[in-house]
C-alpha cells in the first residue's frame, strides 16, 4: 500500500521530468546553457564546499597534532572504507533495497555515497597531507 504522498510526490517528480523533456526538446540550446549554468554555479561550488569541509574537519579533529599519523590513518580509512564497499555492494543492494520508491531506498543510497565521498576526500588529504611514501603511477 502507497502512502498518498509517496505518489503525489512520484507524481511531481514525473511531471518536472516531463516537462524538462520538452524544454530540451524545444529549445536544446536554451537547455544546455541552464544545463551548464546548474553544474558552474550549482553543483561545482557544492562539491568543492563539500570537500572542503570534510578536508577542515579532518585537519582540526583528526590527530591534528600529527600530521604524517593522521596522514596515514586518512589513506587506511579510506582504503578500508572504499574496498569495503566494492566487496558488499551487491549485497547491500539485494539485502537493503526493495523494488520501488521506498524512504529507505533514499536514506540508504544517501548515506553510502555520503560515506564514500568521504573515504573519498579521505584518500585524497592522506596522500598530500603526509603520507609521502606512497607511490601512485
Amino acid at each position: 500500500m502507497h502512502h498518498p504522498l509517496h505518489s503525489h510526490f512520484s507524481t511531481l517528480i514525473l511531471c518536472v521530468m516531463k516537462g524538462l523533456q520538452a524544454v530540451k526538446d524545444a529549445h536544446p540550446r536554451l537547455f544546455l546553457i541552464a544545463d551548464r549554468c546548474l553544474v558552474f554555479f550549482v553543483l561545482f561550488p557544492s562539491v568543492v564546499a563539500f570537500w572542503a569541509g570534510v578536508w577542515m574537519f579532518l585537519d582540526l579533529h583528526f590527530y591534528p597534532e600529527h600530521v604524517e599519523w593522521s596522514a596515514w590513518c586518512c589513506v587506511a580509512a579510506g582504503a578500508v572504507i572504499l574496498v569495503f564497499f566494492n566487496v558488499v555492494q551487491y549485497e547491500l543492494t539485494e539485502r537493503f533495497l526493495e523494488p520501488g520508491w521506498k524512504v529507505r531506498n533514499v536514506v540508504i543510497k544517501r548515506l553510502y555515497t555520503l560515506v564514500a565521498a568521504c573515504a573519498n576526500v579521505f584518500l585524497c588529504r592522506g596522500r598530500m597531507s603526509g603520507a609521502k611514501d606512497i607511490k601512485i603511477s
